[in-house]
């Protein structure tokens, strides 16, 4: 996924978010076995490159939910069209 400049770790990340309904950085923690440190670092690039959307929770101002952005979609079907494949 280069054409797109995400590294390893960041397609790891657009794919549980793109595969979860309600994703949360906690819950990709807890999944990838990760520290909230190394999780927040990734997300917040993420967002800044534009493929992840951050949305409050409505129930609870503190947790959040990850959604992919359009950007992110498109890398989320590329990568899996190249899981597919390889």
């Amino acid at each position: 996924m280069e054409e797109i400049n995400l590294s390893k770790g960041q397609q790891y990340f657009i794919l549980a978010i793109g595969s979860s309904k309600m994703c949360s950085p906690n819950s990709i923690s807890q999944l990838g076995k990760m520290d909230a440190g190394h999780t927040t670092r990734y997300i917040n690039k993420l967002v800044d490159s534009g493929f992840v959307v951050k949305t409050p929770n409505p129930n609870d101002g503190r947790p959040c939910f990850l959604e992919l952005t359009i950007k992110g979609k498109e890398a989320y079907e590329n990568q899996e069209m190249y899981l597919q494949i390889g």
